[in-house]
C-alpha cells in the first residue's frame, strides 16, 4: 500500500507527509493528530488530498487507486433538531 498526493496542490502542500500515515500489513489510515500543524505552511491543519493505491496477490493479482480525503476533525456535536 502506498499514499501519495492526489494533484499539484496536494503534492505543493506536501499532504502525504502530513496527513497522516497508511500501515502497509493491514491497509488501515491513521490521521495525523489534530489541530494547527507549526510545521507546515500558514500553520495549517494536518489535512490531506491523498492517491492511495494497493495491490493483492492470489489466484491472480489485483490492484486499484482511490481518493483519501483527510479532514479536520469535528469537535462538538450540535443537537438533533
Amino acid at each position: 500500500m502506498e499514499r501519495h498526493p492526489w494533484d499539484e496542490i496536494a503534492e505543493r502542500d506536501e499532504d502525504a507527509k502530513f496527513a497522516g500515515v497508511l500501515d502497509a500489513a493491514s491497509g488501515i489510515f491513521s490521521p495525523a493528530g489534530a489541530g494547527p500543524n507549526p510545521l507546515r505552511q500558514f500553520n495549517a491543519n494536518s489535512v490531506g488530498n491523498l492517491r492511495v493505491s494497493a495491490s493483492v496477490v492470489g489466484q491472480e493479482e489485483m490492484q486499484d487507486e482511490a481518493q483519501l480525503i483527510v479532514t479536520v476533525q469535528r469537535w462538538n456535536n450540535p443537537p438533533l433538531r
